[in-house]
């Protein structure tokens, strides 16, 4: 027998738990809660497709992109900060940071960021497009949950067509955002 029960019955709980043994008890979580998102391929930093890096950018120098910020003081601009490893890219205002990226294979673009709303904790997840397209995006490394010790998390592109083109990182949430912070944008080819 399985029981299963609707989260908001938690309260009864202790009288439904009484018919069932502890390994029938099941609760559903909610899949589109960010924080318990499944990785579709990076298997937590492993390298499960083989990839080869073929490219990079550790976010040491901002005149190596094109970055704005969408909202905010006309003064507020991306700088230079803190990142992942040594500098990387920051801002306290909604923008995007652009790559020019060309690989001759398919590839996918990992990068790294934390970005998270004070008191809620739960990182702003960027949008993502390449050449205009949006594209998804899934964590490679670490978890959404921002102000645990462990502020960064790497995301990961669905696979990407060979060619040369645009990405776009863009940070839309305009909210109480501690920061946004951005670094080491890799691209890993498939041999």
């Amino acid at each position: 027998m399985t029981c299963k029960m609707p989260i908001f019955m938690v309260v009864s709980m202790s009288i439904f738990a009484a018919a069932c043994t502890p390994d029938e008890l099941l609760i559903d979580l909610p899949a589109a809660n960010p924080n318990h998102e499944i990785d579709n391929g990076g298997g937590g930093g492993g390298n499960s497709e083989n990839l080869e890096l073929c490219g990079s950018n550790n976010c040491n120098q901002l005149n190596s992109v094109s970055a704005e910020t969408t909202s905010g003081p006309s003064w507020e601009e991306w700088t230079l900060g803190t990142g992942f490893s040594g500098q990387g890219f920051t801002a306290s205002y909604p923008g995007y940071v652009e790559f020019a990226i060309q690989s001759d294979k398919d590839f996918r673009v990992r990068f790294w960021l934390s970005s998270y709303e004070s008191g809620y904790w739960e990182h702003d997840i960027p949008a993502v497009s390449w050449n205009g397209t949006n594209i998804n995006t899934t964590i490679y490394s670490g978890d959404n949950q921002g102000g645990d010790g462990d502020d960064w998390v790497q995301r990961q592109t669905d696979i990407l067509s060979a060619g040369s083109g645009t990405l776009r990182i863009q940070f839309e949430q305009n909210s109480s955002i501690y920061s946004r912070r951005l670094d080491e944008v890799e691209w890993w080819c498939f041999p």
